[in-house]
């Protein structure tokens, strides 16, 4: 695809600058967004001007879009989540087939929910500069790897899905938020210790994870 002039500006490496989004057309960062996946027909025409025709996005009145849901498209490449919009504020690509890294450290401020669960991604992930917005993260049935450090988390997330993912390592569980009420590490290689208290759902089986319930 062909990327906006201001964007190469210099020669710059489009995929590692560091650009002020807001400059930048909507529809342009879509597409950047989308770039790396087939089939673009399922979420998109082959030649449109207008995020109207797109499929399964919310925008408001002044075609800002907020709501990304591309979950069960049989979508298959990479997902360059570093050109997402900074109005978007839920995310659901869940059940389909995207593979490649993820970068989590650029995601819009004002996200507040996002599922990657159940592609193929795989490499590690940092999640100690997550939006501070952040409620729920489903990273869960992918081929993520590494260490995770949970010692940074947003203050308010209520959930987080780490579980069958190829996760190693010792794990730091002292400093979790206090929002935190669902976390699952199920089916992953990660060890620790966990103090719980009642009525929150954390989930450990299959992993190396103990839990201690106050």
């Amino acid at each position: 695809m062909k990327f906006p002039f201001s964007l190469l500006a210099n020669g710059a490496d489009p995929s590692v600058m560091r650009v002020d989004k807001s400059s930048v057309p909507q529809l342009s960062l879509m597409d950047l967004l989308i770039d790396g996946l087939d089939p673009k027909r399922r979420i998109r025409p082959e030649t449109s001007s207008s995020l109207d025709n797109w499929s399964r996005i919310k925008l408001t009145p002044a075609g800002d879009v907020t709501d990304i849901e591309f979950s069960n498209k049989d979508l298959t490449g990479s997902l360059q989540l570093e050109w997402m919009p900074s109005t978007v504020q839920s995310v659901d690509v869940s059940y389909n087939a995207i593979s490649g890294t993820l970068n989590l450290e650029s995601l819009p401020v004002s996200l507040c929910r996002i599922d990657l669960g159940n592609n193929a991604f795989e490499g590690t992930v940092c999640l100690t500069n997550l939006p501070r917005e952040l409620k729920e993260l489903i990273l869960s049935i992918n081929q993520l790897s590494g260490q995770v450090d949970l010692t940074k988390l947003p203050e308010g997330l209520h959930r987080l899905q780490l579980h069958r993912n190829m996760f190693e390592g010792w794990t730091d569980f002292s400093q979790l938020p206090e929002s935190l009420e669902f976390l699952s590490v199920s089916e992953t290689g990660l060890s620790g210790m966990m103090v719980v208290s009642r009525g929150r759902s954390f989930q450990v089986y299959d992993s190396k994870v103990k839990v201690i319930y106050e």
